[in-house]
């Protein structure tokens, strides 16, 4: 059996790598996103007024490039660290509950879910920058929204899980 100090590391590292890929939607879709619109809206306003500065790099896709090798870097530690966590449930003394065992298909289904968004996601927001006039940008930004909705659900389920660990 995997010394409970080794396991308190490996789920430490669990919620550390949960919290960059949901925390980064959270921020992508309720600070980043509003702020870019808000910098869109002020930039044609001055270009219709003919003040407009051009612009030399878009700090949307900055910030995706750089969030989203995070974020794979979490899917992976993600996958890695939940199957030591479910080697280390399948040697306690007592067996988990049926609630709990639910809760966690749940969460998996609902992290599953997350990343084919996330792949979409990625695949539908290269191609709208070869064409910045299609409404797929407004796609993507749904799906953000969509994929930090997931998340926060994801985390509330990590928050109750403990409770029904081991009750009848």
């Amino acid at each position: 059996m995997a010394s409970p100090i080794v396991m308190g590391i490996v789920s430490s590292f669990h919620d550390l790598f949960s919290a960059i890929w949901i925390g980064g939607l959270i921020i992508m879709a309720f600070i980043v996103i509003p702020l870019l619109k808000r910098q869109m809206l002020d930039r044609q306003k001055q270009k219709s007024m003919g003040k407009a500065t051009p612009q030399k790099s878009n700090p949307l896709i900055i910030f995706q490039k750089k969030l989203q090798i995070w974020v794979w870097i979490s899917m992976v530690a993600l996958l890695i660290t939940g199957l030591l966590l479910k080697k280390s449930n399948s040697m306690l003394p007592q067996s988990v509950s049926a609630t709990y065992t639910t809760l966690l298909l749940i969460k998996h289904i609902v992290y599953g879910i997350m990343i084919g968004i996330g792949i979409l996601r990625s695949v539908v927001f290269r191609i709208s920058l070869k064409n910045p006039k299609s409404n797929l940008q407004k796609l993507t930004i749904v799906l953000v929204y969509v994929n930090a909705v997931l998340g926060i659900v994801t985390v509330f389920l990590s928050g109750i899980m403990p409770i029904f660990k081991f009750t009848p």
